[in-house]
Formats: structure tokens, C-alpha cells, sequence
């Protein structure tokens, strides 16, 4: 071999070697006794740190530093690979600078890679002291000693990886252990001796069938063993018997070891479930112990339900009826107070019931189409009664960027906003309560502020929980369950929101709350006409809210806060419509000034304070606070609301499947108040054998003897498909309020369903859907003409009939004005001698409603309760209005 060496200087190889000193001897017998030891089995690691010490006195330098990848343990320095110096490779930096190097005294820097099967292992970095070169033999030794690194790095690394894992087999909490391919057991580790019982020295070379419990029969075994044979791993659960006997359970895995694609050792590794799967017992039964108490409870509440609610539909529903008799005002006022109790105790009831039913059976959610202004119309209607008994404002608001239609489950959204407002009208005393929908990324946002009494610091915690109120004491003014707020808190998770609160005392509070939703399938169709809309309104929120409803019905808004305006107002182009706040700026009561408008022409709706439905005299439009984009469709013509169009007369006969007499006295009652012929039976088995006897429609209730409601239903539908009879509308009445309710019932054959307490206007909502009318498919429905009345204008032929008709259409608007002038002055006697008066004159013509709605007035105008009164003007008004139109319409029919 020819000499070769490296230069001093860090640019290149250098160019002849020095040969004063022969190293490479040292070198060779340090080579000769690594060979030795190595063959010896001797520490692979202690043979690294003893070349290295060698190197350093072979070469003189203090510093002889093996650096590594990082395999190599003990007191060998090591960094990661690659950072070599030297002059050999120009890809690699010189690990010292050369002024350091003239300091410390170096000549000559060798790098020298040491791999294993071409795989890097570290690189040796040699320094020699005062030299400029190796020689051959030097670097041939060199070379060798490199070579012989890497098979030590190697042999360390992978003996100290095998005591590390040697060690972990060991000491393993799960029981380990290796058999041969007849599944001898030839190793076991610590756990197995003290799961199984038996000593590492009892059960080498046995068979692991010592452990078989008897609890698992052959074709088990032979599955595993198939399994393992083909090289696959197997897992599972197997019960084991201990060494004293005692059974237990575990948890099995049996890992095939492959040479050459030949099982030559099986590996098992047992981990000890007994502990666990008794756990998992416990709670299964645990589980079932409270589904068990969760359905009883339920069952408890449903059951509770109905009979709280049957006595209650007997309170409710009499009451309705009481209120539609003749009673003085110190009857009125016991009666209100009544119902208003009632109303109080059906409500707490229906939260007890709604939280434990969420708690029992979870939250269902159903996404449908929604127009987010109709879901806050009913909102704010529904809450219209408490708002305004209170003298409370109460509005909405969907600011800029929030949808108007979305997809989403609306009866969860309304529950929860008809909740948080209920709650934030109870805490208010003055002001009101504003609703606002906001729009933030794939959520909706809602926010509902009043301005009442505030939140307590320490409250504000707690106030979602269940039964927690503000105010706990006894002596709190405010009643409820404290469960209305836990509620919302479930059913706004459930909708993949948050809910929150931010209060402070004295400043009233706003609660916040989030849903999710989706873009609606289909697009809502809004009247697309545009109107020209002077809104007369003092308080900024309430302009801006009722700007911005007018806005999406396609109106172009100018904004006053004054009469002053309006005191010279004369008709300009377009014809406007002014909206009239009840008070303005300069103003106290503008019910005058809007008399004054109606009578000179101008188009004029009057919003009524809340709380009253006092409306000003002349042909002025009614609005009632709180206000609501449908009552602004009516105002600007584009729809019916607001105004009171009675519906065509009911005929047919009501089968009323019920057992309690209560109910079926207010059953019977409210059907015979809307003119329907009712029969009764008390139990379902009668209902099965009534329903083939010309019955238009069944009122069925849920829990009767002999048969229930359910099961008659089903027997009447199969006798109506075996005699081949069309079906016979078959509604519910139930006291239950669960949340499948509905769907056991359409299983059952049922059309609808009737929650009680009945009230007269969801009664007449399922009649007028089911039973046949006087007024036949093609006419238009209209106000409810006696045809009584008409036969006898027809008896007396068509001239004289168009001349009574003529009569009424020239005197009824008169007398209207005058009752309406009698009942403003406050003149109790002449509203009453006038309401007779047109009492009379309606029912000569057929009109029957507005009749009875008269003689209502002549007995009521001399009660002391003004809002009683007000509320039958409002609806005379309406009524007569209409009732031109139906007369109009007659008198053609006479003509022709």
C-alpha cells in the first residue's frame, strides 16, 4: 500500500505524509486485542472507551472523541452523525478553526466514517499533535480500527436493546410467555407466576392447557389454534383457573413468530380483566338500575300528567266558557284571577314535565324550513298576553347579516326564546324586553335583553342548574320551578350551541345564546309591491325595530318622532300610510290626531299601547303592541292579518270517546258553543261500536276502560278496511305530554292529536279542518251568514230582499259610528241602547256573529273591566266591516 496522509491545513489532503513516528504498530496491536476480546464476548461499550483511551496515547492529543448517532451509551461522547472535520471531504467543515488549531498545537485532523452494512455509525475524529500527516500504515490501521467501531457500535447497541427489552419482558404487569410450535412453554416472565399461581420452574416445557378452566369447549380452541397455525394473531377474552382453583378472566393475545415463513415460537401475552369486567357488570347493572328508575319516573310523570291535567281541563276549559256568559265586573275580576292561577299552575307543571323528559328520553331534533320573522310573530305573540298586562314593550329585531330563513328544528328554537322572554318579563317592572337575531358565521346568534331587576354576581354561576333560582327564599316575589333555564341550557347544546348571561343589578340583564343551522331548501316568497310608509314612533329602539320589519316587506320608510308634521299633513303623491305610535314627542296621546287624519282622507294605522285595545273613532286600522311583521302585512293590505274574519258554519256529529265526567261536560260544552251536535260514550270498546253510525269525526281520549284510546282506534280502522268504509278522522285527546306521543298515536291510525286542558280555539282549528260546512267548496270563506235568514229573503223574492239589503248597508255604517262615538264619550247607556239597536238589525239580515257580539256589549258596557268592552268594540268593528262585504255579495246573487 502506497503512503498517503492529510495536510495541517483545512483546504485539501495533503500531499506527502510524515513518517517520524511509527503509530501504525500501536495501532496494529490495538487492532489485535479488540479481535481478541470481542471473540471473548467481552462489553462491546468497554471495548469502544478502550480504543478510544489507545488513541489518545497513541497520538499524543488529550482529546480523541468518537461521535456518534446515538446508539452508543456509557461515557463515550457522542453527537448526531455528519458533524465531522477534516480535510478528507469538502462537503464536511473542519471541526476546529485554524487559529485554534496553531494554538492548541494540532497538525493534522483526520475524519474517518464508521459504518456497518454501508449504514452510517458515527465518525472518528483522530487529532495528532504536532504532525502534519499519517503514514500508510498509519491510515491503513486506521481504516481497520474504523471498520471495527462500527461492529462494536452495532453488537453494543443491539445487546443493550435485547437487556432493555429482556428487562421489560420481565418485568411486565401482564403475564408473558413463549412457547415452541407444539406449544411447549419454554420462558415465562415474573406476572405469569403470580397470576396464574404456578413457579416458573412447574410449568417449563408443559402445556399451557394447565390453565383451562373447563368453561370453553373444543371447536373455541381449535378456532385459536387454526388461527395461529396460518400466522395470524389472535385476540380475546378467556376465563383461566388459577392454581388454587379460583377462576378469572383475561384478556389474550397470541402472537405467531415467523422464520422463513415457518411458526417457529408463539408469543402470549395475558392481561387479568376479572377486576374490570365485575366493574363493567356493576355498571352495566348499575345502568339498567337507572334506565329502569328513569322509565318508572316517566311513567310516574305521565301518569301524573294526565291526572293533574284532567282536572285541569275541567278548571280551564269551564272557565273559557264562564268567560264567554254574562257576568258583572266583580265576577270578571274573581274569573281573571282564576284563570291567571291556572294558567300559573299548567305552566310549572309543563316544566317539571319537559326537563324530565329531556333527562329520560334526550333531545330529537327536527330540521325544517323556517322564516326566522314568522318564528318571532309567534313568539311575541305568545307572550303578547303577559307583555301586556304588564304595560312592558316587547320587540324583535334580526340586524344586518342575520337570515331570514334558515334551516333548523323551530320548535326547539322557540322553546327556548319563549322561555328566556317569559323569564325576562317576570323580572321586569318597567320598560321591556327586545329580542335581536344575529348573524355570526355557521351559527345564529340570539340575544334577549330586558331591562328589569339584574342579576345577583353569585347567581349568575348557577343559573343554569336545575331547581336554581335568583332569588330561593320564601319570601321571593317571583314564582317558577327554577328548571325553565336548565332547559334552554340542554336544548341549546343539543342545537350545537352555547348559552350565557351578562347582568348586573338595577341594569337589567341579556342572555345569549347560539345554534347551528343550515341553508334553507327552499326560498320564502315576501310581497314584492312597495309602499310608501310615514313611521311616526318617539323611542329610537322601537323605530329602528319597526323600520327594519317594514324594510324586509319591501316599504320605503320615513322616520318622525313628532306630530308636528303630521298637524299640516295633507295628501301627497304615492297616498303613504302613517303608522301612529300611540305617543309622540309632543304629543302624550295621538288618538285624536289620528281621528283627525282617518276622517281627511289619509291611510292610518294606530298602534295600540300594550295592555289596551282601545281604538280611536273613524275608519282606522288597529295595531296591538307587540308588533309583528304579519300585523304589518295586514296594515299595508298585503294580507288578513289583524282582521277578524269569522269562518263558515260547522255541521256534523262528533263521537266524544271519554271517561271522566268533568271532561266530558267541557268536552261536550265547548263543542255545542261552536255549534256542533256531540254524542258520548265512556269507554273505547263503546267508541268501536258508535264509530259505524254516521259520525263525521271521533274525539278520542287517551286512557279509558275496557279498551284504550289506542287500541280502539286500531280496531276501528281494521272494521272500516273490512267493511271497506272510508276512514273517519280520529283525534287525540290526551293529558300526556311525552315527546313521541304524537307518533304512537299516527301508529295507532290516528289523524291529530289535542292536548289538554281543550281550549275553544284549537277545538275549532281540528273542526274546521275535518267536519263538512254550510258553505260549499267553491265559495269563498267568509263571515257566517244564518241560512235561515237568507231562506226567508228569498221567500219574500228578490226586489223586497235587495230592498232590506239596501236598508242595512245604508244604516249600519251610521249606527257603527254612533256606537263607536257613544262608547268614546263614555256614555255606558247609549253605547247599550245602540248595540241593541244593531243587535237586532244584524240578526234580521243573517249576520249571527256580529248579533251576538252586540248583545255581548249591552250586557258587558256597564262592568267596570274597560279592556273586556274594548276588545268586543275592536272586534264589532271588524266584523261589521266584513259583513258589508258578505251582504254586497248577496245582494248580487239577489240581482242575478
Amino acid at each position: 500500500m502506497g503512503t498517503g496522509g492529510v495536510s495541517g491545513s483545512p483546504a485539501g489532503i495533503v500531499a506527502s505524509l510524515v513518517q517520524e513516528e511509527p503509530y501504525w504498530w500501536a495501532l496494529d496491536e490495538l487492532l489485535a486485542e479488540l479481535d481478541l476480546q470481542l471473540a471473548r464476548g467481552s462489553d462491546p461499550n468497554q471495548l469502544l472507551l478502550l480504543a478510544c483511551r489507545r488513541l489518545e496515547a497513541i497520538f499524543g492529543y488529550p482529546i480523541v472523541v468518537l461521535r456518534g448517532t446515538g446508539r452508543v451509551a456509557g461515557e463515550v461522547p457522542l453527537l448526531v452523525a455528519g458533524s465531522a472535520a477534516g480535510a478528507l471531504s469538502e462537503q464536511q467543515p473542519p471541526m476546529l478553526p485554524w487559529p485554534q488549531w496553531q494554538q492548541e498545537r494540532i497538525g493534522t485532523a483526520l475524519a474517518l466514517r464508521v459504518r456497518f452494512d454501508r449504514e452510517l455509525e458515527a465518525v472518528l475524529h483522530v487529532f495528532a499533535r504536532e504532525r502534519e500527516g499519517f503514514t500508510s500504515g498509519e491510515l491503513d490501521a486506521l481504516s481497520v480500527l474504523a471498520r471495527r467501531m462500527a461492529v462494536l457500535l452495532r453488537v453494543g447497541s443491539d445487546q443493550r436493546w435485547l437487556r432493555l427489552q429482556s428487562a421489560a419482558l420481565a418485568g411486565a404487569a401482564n403475564a408473558i410467555f413463549i412457547t415452541d410450535p407444539e406449544g411447549s412453554i419454554l420462558w415465562v416472565n415474573r406476572a405469569f407466576a403470580k397470576m396464574t399461581g404456578y413457579d416458573s420452574g412447574e410449568v417449563l416445557g408443559d402445556n399451557p392447557r394447565i390453565l383451562n378452566s373447563g368453561l370453553h369447549d373444543r371447536p373455541f380452541f381449535s378456532a385459536v389454534w387454526q388461527t395461529i397455525n396460518s400466522g395470524q394473531v389472535w385476540e380475546g377474552e378467556v376465563v383461566e383457573r388459577h392454581r388454587d382453583g379460583h377462576l378469572y378472566t383475561v384478556h389474550q393475545t397470541i402472537t405467531p413468530i415467523l422464520e422463513d415463513g415457518v411458526v417457529s415460537h408463539f408469543i402470549a401475552i395475558h392481561e387479568d380483566v376479572t377486576e374490570r369486567k365485575q366493574l363493567l357488570t356493576e355498571l352495566y347493572e348499575a345502568r339498567d338500575r337507572a334506565l329502569d328508575a328513569a322509565r318508572l319516573r316517566t311513567q310516574f310523570l305521565a301518569n301524573m300528567s294526565h291526572e293533574v291535567r284532567t282536572p285541569m281541563n275541567g278548571v280551564l276549559g269551564m272557565l273559557e266558557l264562564l268567560a264567554d256568559t254574562p257576568l258583572s265586573a266583580e265576577q270578571r275580576h274573581y274569573l281573571s284571577v282564576a284563570r291567571r292561577s291556572a294558567r300559573a299552575l299548567l305552566d310549572s307543571l309543563n316544566e317539571v314535565l319537559d326537563y324530565s323528559q329531556l333527562e329520560a328520553v334526550g333531545v330529537r331534533l327536527e330540521a325544517t324550513d323556517v322564516d326566522l320573522y314568522d318564528l318571532l310573530d309567534e313568539v311575541v305573540e305568545t307572550m303578547a298576553g303577559v307583555a301586556g298586562e304588564r304595560r312592558l314593550e316587547l320587540y324583535y329585531r334580526l340586524l344586518p347579516g342575520c337570515p331570514g330563513r334558515v334551516r333548523l328544528d323551530p320548535t326547539r328554537l322557540k322553546q327556548v326564546l319563549t322561555n328566556l322572554v317569559s323569564n325576562a318579563l317576570k323580572f321586569t317592572e318597567q320598560g321591556g324586553v327586545a329580542i335581536r337575531g344575529i348573524g355570526q358565521g355557521g351559527q345564529l346568534r340570539f340575544e334577549v335583553e330586558d331591562s328589569g331587576c339584574g342579576i345577583p354576581e353569585l347567581a349568575l354561576a348557577r343559573i343554569f342548574e336545575a331547581f336554581q333560582q335568583v332569588d330561593g327564599s320564601t319570601t321571593r316575589r317571583h314564582g317558577g320551578t327554577g328548571l325553565g333555564l336548565a332547559i334552554c341550557r340542554q336544548l341549546v347544546q343539543r342545537m350545537g350551541g352555547e348559552i350565557g348571561v351578562e347582568s348586573r343589578i338595577g341594569e337589567g340583564s341579556r342572555f345569549h345564546f347560539t345554534v347551528a343551522w343550515e341553508p334553507p331548501l327552499t326560498e320564502s316568497a315576501l310581497p314584492c309591491k312597495r309602499h310608501r310608509v310615514v313611521l311616526a314612533e318617539a323611542r329610537p329602539l322601537l323605530a329602528e325595530a319597526m323600520t327594519d320589519l317594514l324594510t324586509v316587506l319591501g316599504c320605503e320608510v320615513e322616520q318622525i318622532d313628532r306630530a308636528a308634521p303630521l298637524l299640516t299633513w295633507q295628501e301627497g303623491e304615492g297616498h303613504p300610510l302613517l303608522l301612529l305610535a300611540e305617543r309622540l314627542a309632543d304629543m302624550d296621546s295621538t288618538a285624536e290626531l289620528a281621528t283627525q287624519l282617518a276622517v281627511g282622507g289619509a291611510r292610518v294605522a294606530w298602534i295600540a299601547p300594550p295592555g289596551t285595545s282601545s281604538i280611536p273613532p273613524g275608519p282606522i286600522h288597529q295595531l296591538h303592541r307587540p308588533l309583528t311583521r304579519a300585523q304589518l302585512q295586514g296594515a299595508l293590505g298585503e294580507g288578513e292579518a289583524g282582521w277578524t274574519v269569522m269562518g263558515p258554519e260547522l255541521r256534523g256529529r262528533v263521537l266524544v270517546a271519554e271517561d271522566h265526567p268533568v271532561n266530558q261536560q267541557v268536552t261536550v260544552a265547548m263543542l255545542h258553543r261552536l255549534g256542533v251536535v256531540a254524542e258520548v260514550v265512556a269507554d273505547g270498546q263503546a267508541a268501536v261500536e258508535q264509530a259505524a253510525n254516521g259520525f263525521s269525526l271521533i274525539l278520542m281520549d287517551s286512557q279509558m276502560p275496557v279498551l284504550d284510546g289506542q287500541e280502539a282506534a286500531r280496531r276501528i280502522r281494521a272494521a272500516e278496511a273490512a267493511a271497506g268504509r272510508p276512514p273517519i278522522p280520529i283525534i287525540a285527546l290526551t293529558a300526556h305530554t311525552h315527546l313521541d306521543e304524537a307518533q304512537l298515536w299516527r301508529a295507532a291510525g290516528m289523524d291529530g292529536l289535542l292536548t289538554k286542558p281543550l281550549t275553544l280555539a284549537a277545538l275549532r282549528q281540528v273542526l274546521v279542518r275535518y267536519l263538512p260546512t254550510v258553505a260549499t267548496a267553491d265559495e269563498r270563506p267568509g263571515l257566517y251568514l244564518d241560512p235561515r235568514a237568507v231562506a226567508q229573503l228569498e221567500a219574500i223574492g228578490s226586489d223586497a230582499a235587495i230592498t232590506v239589503l239596501d236598508t242595512w248597508l245604508a244604516d249600519a255604517p251610521g249606527r257603527l259610528e254612533l256606537l263607536l262615538r257613544c262608547y268614546h264619550a263614555g256614555d255606558k247607556a247609549a253605547t247599550a241602547r245602540v248595540a241593541h239597536t244593531l243587535k237586532g238589525s244584524c240578526a234580521a239580515v243573517g249576520l249571527t256573529d256580529p248579533a251576538r257580539l252586540l248583545g255581548e256589549l249591552e250586557q258587558r258596557i256597564g262592568d267596570e273591566d274597560p279592556l273586556d268592552s274594548a276588545q268586543l268594540i275592536a272586534r264589532i268593528t271588524r266584523l261589521m266591516g266584513a259583513a258589508q262585504g258578505e251582504l254586497l255579495r248577496l245582494r248580487q246573487r239577489f240581482e242575478g
